[in-house]
């Protein structure tokens, strides 16, 4: 798996900090049982395939605030938003939002 990653192509990657996180702290990715750590907050050049597996990681992350449901209402069923804001005013009334 090393050898194979060594040959591919390096493309650049920027893991943002987490809040709390110091400078120097380290991302990972995993493929095929090979631990690979990288560097967060500075741009870092990986094989090809480590930064798609990152870049997909990232972005199923930024999505999550936008796209998370609750669990179905049981009395009528309908799915509500988790982010508050993308809630119907009725809703945020109800909440007290």
């Amino acid at each position: 798996m090393y050898e194979n990653l060594f040959l591919q192509p390096k493309l650049p990657i920027f893991i943002p900090l987490e809040s709390q996180e110091k400078p120097g702290a380290l991302g990972t990715c995993i493929l095929n049982g090979l631990k690979i750590a990288i560097y967060k907050g500075a741009y870092v050049d990986v094989p090809a395939q480590v930064a798609e597996v990152i870049r997909e990681s990232l972005n199923q992350t930024s999505r999550i605030p936008f796209e998370a449901k609750t669990s179905p209402n049981p009395f009528t069923g309908i799915q509500a938003p988790a982010n508050l804001s993308l809630r119907s005013e009725q809703d945020k009334s109800v909440l007290n939002v």
